[in-house]
């Protein structure tokens, strides 16, 4: 199982997941659920469309609540985050802390993210990339599991406290170096 989670924006290439998942050769049975909502009524109204054309793409539309998360990301064998463009993904960093296999674009933030062994990371710009991405995952799927501990270990080794710290330490630097400039000039 497939899975996409969250707000589904123009830039997250849900759209290009589901033609990514049609023309993909997938095993049957291979099935990808969507869970999230859309920005607006024509997007949500799309969106309806073309998983209606798609028996085993599954649709559940609208805000996925937080206890509800869990049961979605609990029967994923992978998390699929097609993005086009990222500065940062809260929904990589929410699939790692479920220890979960990763399809994504081998783009910074998102390699960064996670463990070179547990995702399955593709060249966005290449025709074709994410559906062979998809396929390579189908072919994983007996390894899903080993590669989403890896990903843990990754979720494991930057805590919210480090994070913060981080950040701190960021702003720190910033308005020391604030002060300075305003001292010699």
């Amino acid at each position: 199982m497939f899975l996409f989670l969250g707000r589904v924006r123009p830039y997250k290439g849900v759209f290009e997941l589901i033609d990514g998942f049609v023309r993909a050769a997938l095993p049957r049975g291979s099935l990808l659920h969507i869970a999230g909502k859309t920005h607006g009524e024509r997007d949500r109204l799309r969106l309806k469309k073309r998983c209606r054309k798609t028996p085993s793409v599954t649709l559940h539309y609208g805000f996925v609540e937080a206890e509800r998360v869990q049961v979605f990301m609990n029967a994923a064998d992978f998390v699929v985050l097609p993005y086009r463009d990222i500065l940062s993904s809260g929904a990589a960093i929410l699939a790692t802390s479920f220890g979960k296999a990763i399809v994504a674009p081998d783009l910074g933030p998102l390699r960064e993210a996670v463990a070179p062994e547990g995702a399955i990371l593709y060249d966005p710009a290449a025709t074709g990339a994410l559906a062979r991405a998809l396929e390579a995952a189908a072919r994983a799927a007996p390894q899903s599991a080993e590669m989403g501990e890896r990903n843990l270990a990754v979720a494991r080794a930057w805590p919210w406290s480090s994070m913060a710290e981080c950040t701190r330490a960021l702003y720190l630097r910033v308005m020391e170096g604030r002060t300075a400039r305003a001292a010699t000039e």
